[in-house]
């Protein structure tokens, strides 16, 4: 058993399928919004996006590993990166919104809360 090819294909399905995933949840989440625009309100919201990037980096590092040629390989990888770094950095900007909108909330030692300290 070619265990390589097995991974190579394991990774473009995997892809592919998180690719058709994304299509699936954006046109029902355009479809319960019930407005002529939907569809495309949903294709440009973040979660549409990084979810197609990030399916898209799958599929083009499973044919990366799949390739016969030294150039297939390079062509490929290079678009997984590029397609990695497009879903991923507006997920990692999404991520760490959340940790610095908390933290802007919380009192510093010694600072005016309103709560009496017995």
């Amino acid at each position: 058993m070619d265990f390589r090819a097995v991974g190579a294909g394991a990774l473009w399905v995997l892809g592919f399928g998180m690719v058709l995933a994304a299509f699936s949840y954006a046109s029902w989440w355009a479809s319960s919004r019930r407005d002529e625009k939907g569809l495309r309100r949903a294709l440009r919201r973040p979660a549409f996006t990084v979810a197609f990037d990030l399916g898209l980096a799958l599929a083009c590092a499973g044919f990366a590993v799949a390739g016969r040629e030294w150039w297939e390989h390079v062509a490929w990888s290079v678009l997984a990166v590029l397609f990695a770094i497009q879903g991923g950095y507006p997920a990692w900007r999404a991520w760490q919104r959340p940790a610095s909108l908390a933290h802007a909330n919380t009192p510093e030692p010694g600072d005016e809360t309103g709560l009496s300290v017995p």
